[in-house]
């Protein structure tokens, strides 16, 4: 049985705008396009273009095209912000994660000084954003805590209640985590806050993949090819993505069985935008792996929330593609990994797709990228683990028309 992988790098390498980056560049020209729809003003690309023009820049290419075609059909880009951003914004809100990372991303001096920068272009590195919050939480003191430990009421010094970091501006996490050497209190209430500013970040994403699925790509991947050039066909498919991209272009490369809507045969463990997890909340995984040692991991789970294991129970995202492998020996077995940086935030998953397959073949774009996915492979099993004769990889773009990602 073959299995097939993917990651960020095989939209990427599609020419779909899905850098965190991207994402946060959409969101910034819809912030423009809803406060100048406020009052009252339209706004067309040739605006954009001259009076954001850093902005503009860092569109991607084939986002701008979509964005003149909307441009040219309705004279003015009103008609790409989603009705739930408008909505939330015209209530005067601001996002806490959105002020957050677009301070990070601009390099802000109140996160410089505390030297607190975001590291890389990856989702990974966006994850690694909340890990360091998550972090700074269960290692800061409460007044709750103290008093617990027996401190004298006295004895507690500067303390902050965090009910004043929770206002509409959204700047409430950049305050926080600039704040050392402090008592916290109403700790409890500032999760739950985050929580749902959290929800509503991620809500927004949802909003753009659903966005970009709509533009017109016509670039695809090279067949796939065993070593004696015989086409591959996969049995399964595990996707790490929010898109449903490889559906959309690949479905000769699945083995239907009869099957006309692959069903059971396609799972997306981070969720597929467009589907609700309850009311108002996308299925969408977005978040950092666990944070605490093991034997504080069950005791301290205020923050389990935004770990992604937590998520992908609670939005039943989970474990569906162990199924694959119920009646099927690993020998058969084979797992195809492309586009994915096998860092540790997934190596739960990916230890268990290597588990249940005698056969590894991990698809890389250079050569850094070698080093980078097998040094993440000997941090998820051990150095041990991996010095075993399962895996072969293979130095291919994969892409008839080889493009910069």
């Amino acid at each position: 049985m073959n299995t097939l992988v993917i990651g960020n790098g095989f939209d990427l390498a599609h020419g779909y705008p899905t850098q965190y980056k991207d994402f946060m560049n959409f969101f910034q020209l819809c912030e423009i396009v809803i406060e100048r729809k406020s009052n009252n003003a339209n706004t067309t690309l040739e605006e954009i273009e001259k009076n954001y023009s850093e902005l503009w820049e860092k569109l991607a290419r084939c986002m701008q095209n979509t964005l003149q075609e909307i441009d040219i059909k309705a004279g003015n880009i009103n008609s790409i912000v989603p009705q739930y951003m408008e909505e939330y914004y015209s209530e005067g809100k601001r996002n806490c994660w959105y002020e957050y990372y677009k301070a990070l991303l601009r390099n802000d001096d109140r996160l410089v000084r505390e030297c607190i920068r975001i590291n890389g272009d990856n989702w990974v590195d966006f994850e690694k954003e909340i890990s360091r919050v998550i972090e700074k939480i269960e290692k800061d003191e409460t007044i709750e805590m103290a008093l617990k430990d027996g401190v004298n009421v006295r004895n507690i010094g500067s303390r902050i209640d965090l009910q004043t970091y929770m206002d509409e501006k959204g700047e409430g996490l950049i305050t926080y985590i600039r704040q050392r050497n402090v008592y916290f209190f109403n700790m409890d209430k500032f999760i739950k806050y985050l929580r749902k500013e959290l929800d509503v970040f991620i809500n927004f994403m949802d909003e753009y993949i659903k966005f970009i699925e709509l533009m017109d790509n016509h670039i695809e991947v090279e067949d796939f090819v065993d070593e004696k050039g015989k086409a591959l066909v996969f049995d399964r498919v595990i996707i790490f993505n929010y898109t449903d991209i490889f559906r959309m272009k690949y479905r000769k490369l699945m083995n239907r069985e009869d099957n006309i809507n692959y069903n059971g045969k396609i799972e997306f463990v981070h969720g597929k935008a467009g589907e609700i997890h309850g009311e108002y909340i996308s299925n969408l995984v977005l978040g950092c792996e666990e944070t605490l040692p093991d034997f504080n991991a069950s005791k301290d789970t205020r923050c389990a929330y935004f770990k992604k294991y937590m998520q992908r129970e609670v939005k039943n995202t989970a474990r569906k593609y162990t199924r694959f492998y119920d009646d099927s020996s690993p020998i058969d077995n084979t797992a195809y990994f492309f586009g994915h940086s096998l860092d540790v935030n997934d190596g739960d998953i990916i230890r268990e797709v290597i588990k249940n397959n005698n056969r590894i073949v991990i698809y890389y774009y250079d050569y850094d990228a070698c080093i980078q996915q097998t040094q993440n492979l000997i941090k998820i099993l051990g150095k041990d683990k991996y010095l075993v004769d399962k895996w072969k990889f293979e130095n291919r773009a994969m892409i008839n028309n080889r493009i910069d990602v």
